[in-house]
């Protein structure tokens, strides 16, 4: 499972969650902040920064609580207001569940 602030927001077997392309923004980030032992590689990748401001765990916003660091979060598709499910955007044979309005 993948997740931030007490939620989550990717699961799946390993390979699923872990392989290309990553799908949620925020597995994505994460995956991007791992370092590659090759130097050349290293060099050439491309991290990702996420801004925004985090929200508080006490105090969460409505909606995907990822929403004020999500890099594609959208009135239009409820990111703001309505909290995503979780929905298996694999396989039956190789589930990848991801809780987000865009993938």
């Amino acid at each position: 499972m993948l997740g931030v602030e007490g939620n989550n927001y990717a699961f799946g077997v390993g390979s699923a969650v872990q392989g290309i392309p990553a799908l949620h923004p925020y597995t994505k980030a994460l995956l991007s902040a791992i370092p590659i032992p090759d130097p050349v590689v290293e060099a050439k990748r491309q991290r990702i920064i996420l801004s925004g401001d985090v929200p508080s765990p006490m105090r969460p916003p409505p909606g995907c609580v990822f929403h004020t660091r999500c890099p594609i979060a959208s009135d239009a598709h409820g990111c703001r207001t309505v909290v995503p499910e979780w929905r298996n955007v694999g396989t039956s044979r190789n589930e990848h569940w991801v809780a987000c309005h865009r993938v």
